[in-house]
């Protein structure tokens, strides 16, 4: 095993306990992992759902879409023309929690996409959550 090869599965392990550890906490990220191929010059959405408990419109968390170019830096995927972003929320009355659902389209996908992508959460008390591993791989149309 190189220690590229072990560094990834010690990120993924830790990626994993912290994602079991929010799991009963007031701040959660819900999606499946994945392995996702797509051809060159095509859109992807991928869709994250943060569920989190928010008292009198306060603690609401920033949740944001990245890509994870180093192990741990999440290079955050901005709101311009290849990357759009969509937010809905809605009230969980029977929970008392609130659900927001943050989307990305990633638009005209190059091989250069291809790589690595979390939906991440943090509330204004610094308390976090992070999903799971997305792996894309984006396909030349010359292949």
């Amino acid at each position: 095993m190189t220690s590229g090869t072990g560094m990834k599965k010690l990120l993924i392990a830790v990626v994993v306990f912290l994602c079991i550890a929010n799991l009963k906490g007031d701040l959660r990220v819900i999606y499946p992992s994945s392995n996702i191929s797509v051809e060159e010059m095509r859109s992807l959405v991928l869709n994250c759902t943060v569920k989190y408990k928010s008292n009198n419109h306060t603690n609401i968390p920033e949740v944001l879409w990245c890509k994870i170019e180093i192990i741990n830096q999440c290079i955050k995927l901005q709101d311009h023309p290849k990357h759009l972003i969509m937010v809905s929320e809605m009230d969980d009355t029977e929970e008392n929690t609130k659900r927001r659902l943050v989307s990305v389209q990633i638009n005209n996908l190059t091989v250069s996409d291809s790589g690595t992508y979390q939906c991440n959460a943090k509330t204004p008390d610094l308390k976090t959550a992070m999903g799971h591993f997305i792996t894309l791989t984006v396909q030349s149309k010359l292949e």
